[in-house]
């Protein structure tokens, strides 16, 4: 790259360099616009959106810190750039550590409280820590400004899921399926809200829409297995284990439910082998309650 000292030049050079990397980044070429930013930034080492847009592309290679580092240069030359914060806030969720997400949405918010985008994503921040109602403040928030944020409605009714506020979830999920008809996420959450309100039956056909939509979605077969089950359905509630554990091999609750529904078909041997199979997986990661279920059927035998 010739250097040059005169002022017009430099900003022209990095104007093309610019321009090649935005063409880049579009086409999905992220690396390579990330050497083209680099050189945009030898022309001008303060141009501030070469910065944030280098730190964007390097984000969605999933090279957070040092995404992190570029828009801290950007800050340093433009304190108030209410997207270096956003954008830092992302990085910042990504590598898990939401609260120090949450202050820098929180500063984006104060320079630019416009942007539904920034409010859905601390909301997202502060479900992850363990913020609920907070949670479904900004996503209210995010919705009162784009009142066809799918993906707000969503995360909405997922907080209200865990929270146990299933006719409110379902609302949400209703909402997010209308802007997307094909939103299996949707689709599976609703499942999981009506599976939770003793409704097994309406539950099986949103996991059917789940699974036409998503076919090696485990969770949804293991699920709608469930629902089977709770509908005395244990026979093709044995199929939907089967194909749940298929999928993914350690699936703990998928083998404690296949266990459950053998016993009560009256295959009492591969029901005790499924059983110490969930035990053994379940003990490979923390779900205390699980374990607990677990050990209590096999006290039977």
């Amino acid at each position: 790259m010739e250097n040059t000292n005169n002022p017009f030049e430099v900003k022209a050079s990095a104007g093309a360099y610019m321009h090649k990397a935005r063409t880049l980044y579009l086409e999905g070429r992220l690396e390579d616009a990330i050497l083209e930013y680099n050189n945009a930034l030898e022309c001008d080492p303060d141009l501030v959106e070469a910065y944030i847009w280098r730190g964007t592309a390097k984000s969605f290679r999933g090279r957070y810190f040092e995404a992190i580092t570029d828009f801290n240069d950007a800050l340093d030359i433009d304190p108030n750039n209410a997207e270096a914060y956003y954008k830092r806030g992302i990085a910042k969720g990504q590598l898990n550590h939401p609260q120090e997400a949450i202050l820098d949405f929180n500063r984006t918010i104060e320079l630019d409280p416009s942007q539904a985008r920034v409010y859905y994503n601390r909301g997202i921040a502060k479900r992850t820590d363990g913020q609920k109602e907070e949670a479904v403040a900004d996503f209210d928030k995010a919705i009162e400004l784009d009142s066809n944020y799918a993906v707000a409605y969503y995360a909405r009714g997922d907080v209200k899921n865990e929270m146990e506020r299933y006719f409110d979830a379902i609302y949400d999920f209703e909402k997010a399926i209308r802007l997307i008809p094909n939103y299996a996420e949707a689709y599976y959450s609703r499942a999981c809200a009506k599976s939770s309100l003793g409704y097994p039956a309406e539950a099986i056909t949103d996991f059917d829409k789940t699974i036409e939509l998503q076919p090696l979605n485990a969770k949804a077969y293991c699920q709608r297995g469930i629902a089977k089950s709770n509908l005395d359905n244990y026979r093709e509630a044995l199929s939907d284990f089967n194909e749940a554990i298929s999928l993914t091999q350690d699936y703990a609750e998928a083998y404690y439910n296949r266990g459950r529904a053998k016993y009560i078909l009256g295959n009492k041997r591969e029901a005790k082998e499924d059983l110490e199979k969930a035990l053994e997986f379940v003990m490979q990661y923390y779900d205390p309650d699980l374990e607990s279920q677990i050990r209590n059927v096999l006290d039977i035998f």
